[in-house]
């Protein structure tokens, strides 16, 4: 499923299945390369990780020990809302900044005029409340929160599958490895099995994953591989 995912969206490294323990070390890793790490994360075994991240993000709909660790807190169940949360800094980083210069050049220039005279204490009076009215405008002006972006989903890439016979598959286990292996494979999608039957069936997307590697996947891992058939796949049958 992992692997499904990251080839839709384009995500090239892939770590699943991992201990918490494990989801920290990665994470410090990263950090001993001088690499800035956020992390999201929703349940308990994410809590170690979001703690070792620099910035931990917790969905709201996840548990209390993930929102207590995180730094940030994501209102509701939408993973979206985080490129919401991001726009929404960068925006608040953006007038915070802005409004400091303002202030500094307003409140500079009319520092200097009061000592040299050129503005009587009533004038500077109301030169103060013009910056601090100038500074609210600016801050209320433009929206912080950013406009509803409309959902876009995006192009599924052309699928096929492979159907292979596997005789030496004899239990949920011989499968589980199977399904571990294949999934690791460039360009494959999703591994389902029918134990009964003796058969893999393998996503993959068109040009990407060929027969001959499947295959020989299948035999490195000690099966024999009786039969092939490629089919096509429409969504969710064939």
């Amino acid at each position: 499923m992992a692997n499904a995912v990251a080839s839709a969206v384009g995500i090239e490294v892939v770590q699943a299945e991992m201990l918490p323990v494990d989801k920290a070390a990665a994470i410090r890793e990263l950090q001993q390369r001088g690499v800035r790490v956020a992390m999201v994360g929703d349940g308990i075994n994410d809590a170690p990780a979001l703690m070792q991240a620099d910035v931990g993000i917790a969905i709201g709909a996840g548990t209390d020990i993930a929102i207590e660790a995180a730094d940030i807190v994501l209102i509701g169940d939408r993973l979206s809302a985080l490129v919401d949360a991001y726009e929404l800094a960068r925006r608040s980083y953006r007038l915070t900044a802005t409004n400091v210069a303002l202030a500094l050049v307003f409140n500079g220039a009319g520092i200097a005029a009061a000592v040299t005279g050129l503005i009587t204490p009533v004038w500077a009076m109301g030169a103060m409340a013009v910056s601090v009215s100038l500074v609210l405008a600016h801050s209320f002006a433009g929206r912080l929160l950013p406009r509803p972006r409309p959902s876009a989903q995006p192009a599924s890439p052309p699928r096929m599958a492979y159907v292979f016979t596997v005789p030496t598959i004899h239990c949920e286990g011989c499968y589980r490895r199977i399904q571990r292996k294949l999934r690791r494979c460039t360009g494959v999608l999703d591994v389902e099995g029918e134990i009964p039957e003796r058969r893999v069936l393998v996503v993959v997307e068109r040009g990407r994953a060929r027969e001959e590697e499947l295959r020989a996947e299948l035999e490195r891992l000690g099966h024999e591989v009786a039969g092939v058939e490629a089919i096509e796949w429409v969504g969710e049958r064939y």
